[in-house]
Protein backbone atom coordinates (compact mmCIF):
# COMPACT_ATOMS: atom_id res chain seq x y z
CA UNK A 1 0.00 0.00 0.00
CA UNK A 2 2.58 2.42 0.12
CA UNK A 3 2.61 2.47 -2.89
CA UNK A 4 -0.50 4.18 -3.41
CA UNK A 5 -0.22 6.31 -0.82
CA UNK A 6 3.17 7.66 -1.93
CA UNK A 7 1.73 8.48 -5.20
CA UNK A 8 -0.77 10.94 -3.35
CA UNK A 9 1.61 12.00 -1.15
CA UNK A 10 3.84 13.22 -4.53
CA UNK A 11 0.05 14.39 -6.34
CA UNK A 12 2.46 17.59 -7.39
CA UNK A 13 5.93 16.02 -8.73
CA UNK A 14 6.27 16.11 -12.01
CA UNK A 15 10.12 15.88 -12.18
CA UNK A 16 11.97 12.68 -11.57
CA UNK A 17 11.14 9.13 -12.28
CA UNK A 18 8.57 6.50 -10.80
CA UNK A 19 9.24 2.84 -11.12
CA UNK A 20 7.27 0.07 -13.64
CA UNK A 21 5.75 -1.09 -9.96
CA UNK A 22 5.03 2.07 -8.57
CA UNK A 23 2.88 2.85 -11.80
CA UNK A 24 1.61 -0.27 -11.77
CA UNK A 25 0.84 -0.88 -8.15
CA UNK A 26 -0.96 2.61 -8.13
CA UNK A 27 -3.57 2.01 -11.17
CA UNK A 28 -3.70 -1.51 -10.17
CA UNK A 29 -5.57 -0.31 -6.68
CA UNK A 30 -7.47 2.67 -8.44
CA UNK A 31 -9.25 -0.08 -10.89
CA UNK A 32 -9.85 -2.10 -7.62
CA UNK A 33 -11.55 1.06 -6.03
CA UNK A 34 -13.42 1.86 -9.11
CA UNK A 35 -14.87 -1.76 -9.41
CA UNK A 36 -16.01 -1.44 -5.96
CA UNK A 37 -17.81 1.56 -7.04
CA UNK A 38 -19.41 -0.04 -10.21
CA UNK A 39 -20.94 -2.60 -7.69
CA UNK A 40 -21.76 -0.28 -5.50
CA UNK A 41 -23.20 1.65 -8.13
CA UNK A 42 -25.55 -1.60 -9.09
CA UNK A 43 -26.74 -1.76 -5.86
CA UNK A 44 -27.32 1.22 -4.38
CA UNK A 45 -27.59 3.31 -7.70
CA UNK A 46 -26.54 6.54 -6.62
CA UNK A 47 -22.80 6.09 -5.61
CA UNK A 48 -21.89 7.64 -8.95
CA UNK A 49 -21.27 10.90 -7.18
CA UNK A 50 -19.02 9.64 -4.87
CA UNK A 51 -17.26 8.00 -7.91
CA UNK A 52 -16.94 10.94 -9.85
CA UNK A 53 -15.46 12.67 -6.64
CA UNK A 54 -13.11 10.08 -6.51
CA UNK A 55 -11.64 10.02 -10.26
CA UNK A 56 -12.02 13.77 -10.25
CA UNK A 57 -8.92 13.79 -7.20
CA UNK A 58 -7.12 10.36 -8.38
CA UNK A 59 -6.64 12.59 -11.66
CA UNK A 60 -3.56 14.63 -10.74
CA UNK A 61 -1.84 12.10 -8.87
CA UNK A 62 -2.08 9.48 -11.63
CA UNK A 63 -1.22 12.25 -13.97
CA UNK A 64 2.09 13.05 -12.06
CA UNK A 65 2.72 9.42 -11.79
CA UNK A 66 2.21 8.70 -15.36
CA UNK A 67 4.62 11.59 -16.26
CA UNK A 68 7.30 10.42 -13.82
CA UNK A 69 6.97 7.05 -15.27
CA UNK A 70 7.09 8.02 -18.96
CA UNK A 71 11.13 9.99 -17.40
CA UNK A 72 12.17 6.78 -15.85
CA UNK A 73 11.73 5.04 -19.79
CA UNK A 74 13.59 8.35 -20.78
CA UNK A 75 10.42 9.89 -22.53
CA UNK A 76 9.22 13.25 -22.02
CA UNK A 77 6.02 14.18 -21.08
CA UNK A 78 5.05 15.55 -24.27
CA UNK A 79 4.39 11.35 -25.25
CA UNK A 80 1.22 11.54 -23.55
CA UNK A 81 -0.32 13.42 -26.33
CA UNK A 82 -0.34 10.11 -27.97
CA UNK A 83 -3.69 9.30 -26.41
CA UNK A 84 -5.19 11.91 -28.58
CA UNK A 85 -4.72 9.21 -31.77
CA UNK A 86 -7.78 7.51 -31.79
CA UNK A 87 -8.19 3.69 -31.41
CA UNK A 88 -4.78 2.80 -30.58
CA UNK A 89 -3.12 6.33 -28.69
CA UNK A 90 -3.99 4.79 -25.61
CA UNK A 91 -2.95 1.12 -26.16
CA UNK A 92 0.65 2.85 -27.11
CA UNK A 93 0.96 4.84 -24.09
CA UNK A 94 0.22 1.81 -21.71
CA UNK A 95 3.00 0.01 -23.92
CA UNK A 96 5.18 2.86 -23.24
CA UNK A 97 4.41 3.07 -19.38
CA UNK A 98 5.03 -1.19 -19.45
CA UNK A 99 8.53 -0.74 -20.93
CA UNK A 100 11.41 -1.39 -18.32
CA UNK A 101 13.35 1.53 -16.61
CA UNK A 102 16.24 3.05 -18.53
CA UNK A 103 19.53 3.56 -16.14
CA UNK A 104 20.93 6.33 -17.99
CA UNK A 105 17.98 9.02 -18.25
CA UNK A 106 18.09 12.49 -18.95
CA UNK A 107 15.37 12.59 -15.92
CA UNK A 108 17.55 11.98 -13.53
CA UNK A 109 19.56 8.90 -11.03
CA UNK A 110 18.41 5.66 -11.18
CA UNK A 111 18.54 3.86 -7.82
CA UNK A 112 20.35 0.67 -7.06
CA UNK A 113 17.87 -0.78 -4.98
CA UNK A 114 15.00 0.33 -7.45
CA UNK A 115 12.99 1.51 -4.52
CA UNK A 116 10.04 4.18 -4.70
CA UNK A 117 11.21 6.49 -6.73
Amino acid sequence: MDWYFDAWKRYAQFSGRASLKAFWMFFLVNCLISVVFVVLEIVFQSTWKIEALYSLLAFLPMLSLTVRRLHDTNRSAWWLLVVLVPAIGMLVLLMLLALPSEPDSDFGHYPQNNAML
